[in-house]
């Protein structure tokens, strides 16, 4: 759970938005929370309940079958097509509608970077009899091609609602290095809008996928298993800088360390007995510094924001994905929290309202 060295670059690429500055919502992440009903827990979808009454042990695809039956076909496709240039993130599309009209599950889950294929079983089972790009969306950047398009898909035989029957329409982003980054239901006459991610979600965001915790908690002393193991207090560093400091720098580790209580109640944290094994750690000063670098990161999106007046507390619903594309929800977690008069953000709880028990899809540069 490395964090991204650049806030831009994290907020671009788990938001499902690239070069294009777009996404597959109509509607604009608004800053403000606004007051809205009780979050419904996520139920999994007919499809993912048909597939698990019909598939055998005997049946079961592990992902390592499903990449290697995936990148053979992909070689297959590069090798009998022109995908260099700019026209290499259009065929990302176009392959992925291949895939679709074959009704090739194992394909279509490799090619969106899916931890598991099987809830993808579906597709084995929806019949699409034409599938298409009708819109391409130019890129903010100068001599960056589309990354962002329109596909329209017409399905004879369904299974469900994940991907309906009739004619429909799609969001589809690929990224020359990830894949494809979005595969999202839209209107025939909608227009991406760029998604504004607000500092509460940016927040929660960071706390589940640098300190690991996507369960439910109200003291989250009691679900850090070890607050000195080396890779997680680089975390609790990553996640000071990000949050509080909004910048990577030399920090006094006394400074994490009540940031850390204030904010998560988080405390017991010990830098000093990382020893030779952190490298960034300076004893002498008793500052804790990392260096620029990649990082890991999960891929997810803002379901519901609300926050109320009277008592000051904030409420966010995310969902955490179990591919790159943002399609089949891994797990989906709300946060309680709530901001301190300097503007400090402080996790109140957490509380798991959805488990798919297929892992999280994390991407990593």
């Amino acid at each position: 759970m490395k964090k991204l060295f650049s806030l831009l670059l994290v907020l671009i690429i788990t938001a499902g938005v690239c070069a294009c500055g777009g996404s597959g919502s109509d509607e604009t992440e608004s800053d403000v929370p606004k007051n809205t009903d009780e979050y419904t827990t996520v139920q999994k979808t007919e499809e993912q309940v048909k597939t698990e009454e019909q598939t055998t042990a005997a049946e079961q695809v592990s992902a390592e079958e499903m990449v290697e039956h995936y990148s053979k076909l992909f070689n297959e496709y590069e090798s009998k097509n022109n995908v260099d240039g700019e026209n290499f993130l259009k065929h990302r599309v176009l392959f992925l509608l291949e895939m679709l009209k074959k009704s090739d599950w194992l394909g279509f889950a490799g090619h969106i970077n899916a931890t598991n294929p099987m809830p993808y079983r579906f597709i084995k089972d929806t019949k699409i009899k034409s599938a298409e790009i009708v819109e391409s969306f130019d890129s903010k950047f100068v001599g960056v091609p589309p990354c962002l398009f329109k596909i329209k898909l017409n399905v004879s035989e369904s299974l469900g609602d994940k991907i309906p029957a009739g004619e429909n329409y799609w969001y589809v982003e690929a990224n020359d290095n990830l894949g494809i980054t979005l595969f999202e239901k839209c209107e025939k006459n909608s227009k991406p809008k760029d998604i504004q991610i607000s500092d509460s979600a940016d927040f929660c965001y960071n706390f589940s996928s640098m300190l690991g915790i996507f369960d439910t908690a109200d003291d989250f002393n009691k679900v850090i298993k070890n607050k000195s193991d080396v890779y997680f207090l680089h975390e609790v560093y990553h996640f000071y800088s990000q949050t509080k400091v909004k910048e990577f720098k030399k920090a006094s580790v006394q400074a994490i360390y009540d940031y850390m209580e204030k904010s998560t109640g988080i405390t017991g944290l010990d830098y000093a007995k990382t020893g030779a094994n952190s490298h960034d750690y300076d004893p002498v000063e008793k500052t804790y510094q990392c260096p620029g670098h990649g990082g890991n990161w999960c891929y997810w999106k803002v379901v519901r924001e609300d926050f109320d007046k009277a008592s000051g507390i904030y409420t966010t619903v995310i969902d955490y994905y179990s591919d790159s594309a943002l399609f089949m929800v891994a797990k989906t977690i709300r946060y309680t929290h709530k901001k301190d008069a300097d503007g400090t953000n402080i996790m109140l709880s957490t509380e798991l309202l959805y488990d798919s028990k297929y892992d999280m899809a994390w991407g990593s540069v």
